[in-house]
C-alpha cells in the first residue's frame, strides 16, 4: 500500500473510494497506517475522484469534553496505534483536502 500511482490506476473511473484500511498486521502499525492512508489519499486525488469515505477512527471520538476515546483506560492497547494513525490521518486530510468524508464506528 505504498504505490499511489498503481492504486490510482485501479481507482480510475470510479465515483468514490471507500477505505477501511488498517495496519494491524504490521510491526510498525502507526507508521504503516500513516503511509498507507497517505497513499490512499494521493491515489484518490490522482484518479480525480471527488469523494473519499473512510470507515474507522472511533478512537478520535470525544467521550467527554476534551477527552478522546483513545485516551480512556477502557480503550484497548492493541488498537491504539491504528486508532492514533486514523486520528492523525483524519486531521491531516481534513486540514488539506475537500475529498474527505469520515464515518466513525460507535464505541462498543
Amino acid at each position: 500500500m505504498q504505490d499511489s500511482t498503481a492504486l490510482a490506476a485501479q481507482l480510475n473511473g470510479h465515483d468514490a473510494v471507500i477505505s477501511a484500511f488498517s495496519g494491524h498486521a504490521r510491526e510498525d502499525v502507526l507508521g504503516y497506517y500513516l503511509t498507507g492512508f497517505k497513499t490512499i489519499v494521493q491515489a484518490t486525488r490522482q484518479a480525480n475522484i471527488a469523494r473519499l469515505l473512510v470507515v474507522g477512527g472511533a478512537g478520535a471520538l470525544q467521550v467527554a469534553p476534551g477527552v478522546l476515546l483513545i485516551n480512556t483506560p477502557e480503550f484497548r492497547a492493541a488498537y491504539k496505534a491504528t486508532a492514533e494513525g486514523a486520528r492523525q490521518g483524519r486531521c491531516n486530510c481534513c486540514a488539506r483536502s475537500r475529498i474527505w468524508t469520515g464515518r466513525c464506528s460507535a464505541p462498543a
